[in-house]
């Protein structure tokens, strides 16, 4: 409130945090105002958002686990009303895995048309994918074709045998197990050999047989071999694992409440891996790209893009170098010279239109093509506008020259 009373703040950006925090006690929303107060303004506003639902998460983690649970209730898919041109809008709403695995599936089938010439961009290869997996069965065959090994049981060495069934082009088959035609032939008297009247089968269908195998085979299929891996980042505190309950943040997802994570796990294959210790520094290395683990300990300390006032997140942001990378300089890349950004972020400092420094791990400047300076920390983006002062902070942060 002292903020907006001093006009720091836009109104109405407050009215949004009194909103949300509208169902909690006047001590629970005096806790959560007092933990995002120094962020609005600050920090992108997406990030303020998602900081003020993991605060009231950690406050009032009883009453949302409940709502939580109420509006699974809500769930559901709906076709719109509208058709423009012949096309459909399709929503759904649904726990978040699911959605999240419905979606990866859409990008492997459109990745699969991709591979088989189909030359249309990949937003209508994926809209092309909605339609292949409202026909299961196309879908199977795409992704069998694709990938058949892997989706069979190590064990199993193949299916259903057939050998014992001969399939003509006509659908005509002799074998085993079928019943000829026509009165039982007995060898005796006044009869010929059977030898001399050789028994026609009925005919088959081909399909119906094939159908047979497939069925067998697609038994003996583990659904869990056809959904994407994954791996889950979930940041949750110390507290939250001794009460158990809590808030947890969830890469891709934000802040839910644990209770949530916990069903979420148990409907999958799970691979503990040991806690990545972020403040054991990783070994440099001289080449431009950075290891992998060096670039997922990066996406695990700063998630977000440290250009001023950004909200771009996620472990598909580029790592710039801060000290920019010249070749034969031994350990350029480490994590102190490293600073996520998007793209377009990273374009904009690569023509030179932006410049950056980092003075010390996590502190970021930024001069803008006016002269502007603006400082970025874990407290967010400060604007030290373009006066001698800015200007003179903007120098001292210079990279030493070695």
């Amino acid at each position: 409130m002292g903020r907006v009373c001093g006009n720091e703040i836009d109104g109405w950006r407050a009215q949004i945090i009194a909103q949300q925090t509208r169902q909690l006690s006047l001590d629970q929303a005096l806790r959560v105002d007092a933990a995002v107060a120094d962020y609005v303004g600050r920090s992108a506003w997406g990030q303020v958002l998602r900081l003020l639902d993991a605060k009231i998460i950690e406050i009032d983690a009883e009453r949302i686990a409940k709502l939580a649970e109420e509006y699974r209730n809500e769930f559901g898919v709906w076709l719109g009303q509208a058709t423009e041109h012949g096309a459909k809008t399709l929503f759904v709403r649904g726990e978040a895995p699911d959605l999240i695995w419905f979606d990866a599936m859409v990008d492997r089938i459109a990745d699969i048309l991709g591979t088989r010439g189909d030359t249309r961009s990949k937003g209508l290869r994926r809209a092309a994918a909605v339609g292949i997996l409202a026909n299961p069965l196309h879908a199977l065959r795409l992704l069998a074709e694709d990938d058949a090994p892997s989706l069979f049981d190590p064990d199993l060495e193949g299916v259903e045998d057939l050998s014992g069934v001969d399939l003509g082009p006509a659908g005509e088959t002799e074998g085993p197990g079928m019943q000829p035609e026509g009165p039982e032939l007995v060898e005796g008297p006044g009869r010929q050999a059977e030898d001399d009247h050789p028994v026609r089968f009925p005919r088959i269908d081909q399909d119906r047989v094939l159908a047979r195998a497939m069925v067998a085979a697609i038994g003996r299929l583990d659904p869990a071999r056809m959904r994407p891996d994954a791996t889950l980042y979930v940041h949750i505190a110390k507290e939250t694992l001794e009460s158990g309950l809590g808030v947890a943040r969830v890469e891709d997802i934000g802040p839910v409440v644990s209770s949530l994570v916990a069903d979420w796990l148990g409907r999958c294959d799970v691979t503990v891996k040991p806690v990545i210790d972020l403040n054991a520094e990783l070994t440099p290395v001289d080449a431009y790209e950075g290891p992998r683990a060096m670039r997922e300990r990066m996406f695990l300390k700063r998630p977000t893009s440290v250009f001023p006032f950004s909200s771009s997140r996620g472990q598909g942001l580029d790592l710039d170098h801060s000290d920019p990378y010249r070749d034969g300089v031994p350990g350029q890349t480490r994590e102190d010279n490293l600073a996520p950004l998007s793209r377009s972020e990273h374009n904009l400092i690569t023509r030179g239109l932006w410049n950056r420094r980092q003075p010390e791990p996590g502190t970021f400047l930024f001069r803008a093509p006016h002269g502007r300076v603006l400082l970025v920390n874990q407290t967010g983006t400060h604007d030290l506008g373009d006066s001698r002062f800015a200007d003179q902070i903007w120098h001292c942060a210079a990279p030493q020259q070695s």
